[in-house]
């Protein structure tokens, strides 16, 4: 048991500056003072977010293998006397894709399948303009096959093939990314059809038990206890228990191989250790495995790059009271999950851009700062303002400090300001880091030696306040526009 004290690291998501006490109950791991930070402030911020949103959820944070906290807020079904633990199962949604995807990968190494082949080598009724459509395009979500394709609530895979498969594709297969929830129904049949047995039982086989995912299930399944499954609380419909089927009043093809997965934070965590081990995927299939479209969707995760090398392996899951994040990253066998018995979004996104920031900042080893050139000083200096994703207006105010730095605020509204530094990580690539040791990565847009004209963060542009641009930049602008 560790006693810390310390701020919050999420500006926008935690109160202006305060300081909170708290015990916290799990830690596991190196003893040294940047695992104990980690964990601190990866309860500070769930705790915070309890407080502030209602956040109710487990967290589990891991670093080279070793478990570093293990959190849990709120209640498993509204009752107070009720809490979460590690124990308790919430249902996955379309982190399940991860698990269909490894499934077939299993599949293809024991020789019974190829993400190569046609899928009319899998599936009945295939229509000839949908015949190029391969495995692995359903797995990428770059069949050519609009996402809104959708079919009735059936089982009956020979009927709802040429249902989903209406129209054919869009675009030549494997050109273009376009998230389709039905590909993935259909891989659940390819993985019947391949194995010779059901979708779950499959997955139980290749996936669960391989995993030691000994509490792992199905939504529509019924277990013994149901005293660990959690009851999602939804903004959009009814609440619901994790084991209950969100469309429909069994598990079919309307949601089967794209969600339905249930399982505790320990067991998920198995499934990212055995996703990453040789012993599971030989090297070819976990290449595969990791290797995206034309996007940064690959087969069943998205991968991006924190800096220039370290992968960012990750996948999230909303469905009606749950929502779910999974983010790993192989080259440093790290990891970390949230789960929450809601389908609050906004809440859930803040927590996890700032968990997955304090992981990322203290432990990747985000490359150091570099310096700035007078010109770029004078390119970045100004005034910023756009919206973000939750609809809050933002300011951004960039000033020139000393001879090499340049300070930040950032005024959320509301008489919300953060106050930091602007360190260059590469081209165009920097973040803003805070005084209360968050950082925000952004991107700026301009041409060379010009102003920056704009600025993104938190998946939203920030443009700038034409009084902000340099006079004689303005000058010069103006200068233009005369000779024109």
């Amino acid at each position: 048991m560790i006693q810390s004290s310390v701020r919050r690291f999420a500006a926008g998501l935690l109160s202006p500056l305060l300081l909170f006490h708290f015990t916290l109950p799990c830690i596991a791991g190196p003893e040294n003072k940047q695992a104990e930070f980690v964990a601190s402030a990866v309860a500070s911020t769930l705790r915070k977010a309890e407080q502030v949103f209602g956040f109710s959820g487990i967290v589990l944070a891991e670093y080279r293998g070793e478990i570093l906290a293990v959190i849990a807020v709120g209640s498993r079904d509204g009752n107070a006397e009720h809490p979460i633990t590690e124990d308790t199962l919430f249902e996955l949604g379309s982190v399940t894709k991860s698990f269909t995807a490894a499934t077939c990968l299993v599949l293809e190494q024991q020789g019974k399948l190829t993400i190569d082949d046609s899928i009319s080598l899998h599936l009945p009724g295939v229509p000839e303009s949908c015949r190029p459509i391969e495995v692995q395009h359903l797995l990428r979500h770059t069949s050519g096959i609009p996402g809104t394709n959708y079919g009735p609530y059936s089982n009956d895979i020979e009927l709802l093939t040429p249902i989903f498969l209406k129209g054919g594709p869009t675009s030549p297969p494997g050109t273009k990314f376009e998230y389709w929830n039905q590909g993935y129904a259909l891989l659940s049949a390819v993985i019947e059809k391949s194995s010779g047995k059901t979708y779950t039982d499959t997955v139980r086989e290749l996936v669960f038990q391989p995993a030691g995912m000994t509490t792992a299930c199905f939504t529509g399944d019924t277990i013994a206890d149901a005293k660990h499954v959690a009851i999602g609380q939804s903004e959009t419909g009814k609440d619901r228990s994790a084991l209950e089927p969100p469309y429909g009043d069994f598990y079919g093809l309307q949601y089967r191989g794209m969600g339905g997965v249930v399982a505790n934070v320990r067991d998920l965590h198995k499934f990212i250790q055995t996703i990453r081990s040789a012993q599971f995927l030989d090297e070819a299939r976990r290449e595969k495995l990791l290797t995206t479209g034309p996007t940064d969707y690959a087969i069943g995760w998205k991968v991006k790059y924190v800096g220039d090398a370290q992968q960012r392996v990750f996948h999230s899951g909303a469905v009606r009271g749950f929502l779910t994040s999974v983010t790993w990253y192989p080259g440093e066998d790290s990891s970390l999950i949230i789960m929450a018995n809601s389908d609050n979004k906004r809440s859930f996104i803040e927590v996890e851009q700032a968990l997955v920031t304090i992981l990322e900042r203290q432990l990747l080893r985000t490359p150091q700062d570099q310096q700035f050139t007078a010109e770029e000083r004078k390119t970045l200096a100004g005034t910023f303002s756009g919206k973000i994703p939750n609809g809050r207006t933002l300011t951004i105010s960039i000033t020139e400090s000393d001879s090499d730095k340049l300070d930040v605020s950032i005024d959320w509204g509301g008489g919300l300001k953060s106050q930091g530094v602007l360190a260059k990580r590469g081209k165009n690539q920097f973040s803003h880091l805070d005084v209360t040791g968050s950082v925000v990565p952004l991107e700026t847009h301009s041409a060379d030696g010009k102003p920056v004209d704009r600025i993104s963060m938190f998946d939203a542009s920030f443009n700038r306040n034409q009084q902000s641009v340099p006079s004689e930049c303005r000058a010069q602008n103006e200068t233009t526009k005369a000779e024109q």
